[in-house]
């Protein structure tokens, strides 16, 4: 498994982040913003679901905050566009396998990078998005 970037993502129909959302959220444990300059509370579900944010993971860019998954979190995770990450409010949304990236974004430079074997990436790239650099985490 290597990690690749996808970039202009915001380039793509809606449904692509919709459906890479689809592809993760099973096998995610953990959810990450970056909140930097917003001071508005959070939502009742993720102020529930809030826990320690690890230090020393992977990230593609920092986080503030980190969540449990859980069905509340998710769904209002999945009312969001890719767009809607991209406002100063909470960004850069990621999710985790405990502290395994599966999925993570850098909203505003546009990129969105992915942990995927081969077989994956080719049917990602077939479907239409654009999985071609390789993302080493330094």
């Amino acid at each position: 498994m290597k990690y690749y970037c996808q970039d202009n993502f915001d380039d793509l129909p809606e449904n692509a982040w919709h459906s890479l959302l689809d592809r993760v959220i099973g096998n995610a444990t953990h959810f990450e913003v970056s909140r930097i300059f917003s001071k508005a509370p959070f939502s009742a579900a993720f102020t529930a679901a809030e826990v320690p944010l690890p230090q020393n993971i992977n990230r593609p860019y920092a986080a503030t905050n980190r969540f449990l998954l859980t069905p509340e979190v998710i769904a209002q995770v999945k009312s969001k566009t890719y767009s809607d990450w991209d406002n100063h409010d909470s960004e850069d949304p990621a999710f985790y396998q405990e502290d395994v990236l599966l999925l993570g974004t850098i909203t505003h430079e546009d990129y969105v990078v992915m942990r995927l074997d081969e077989k994956d990436r080719f049917e990602l790239n077939s479907q239409g998005f654009d999985f071609w650099c390789e993302w080493n985490f330094n």
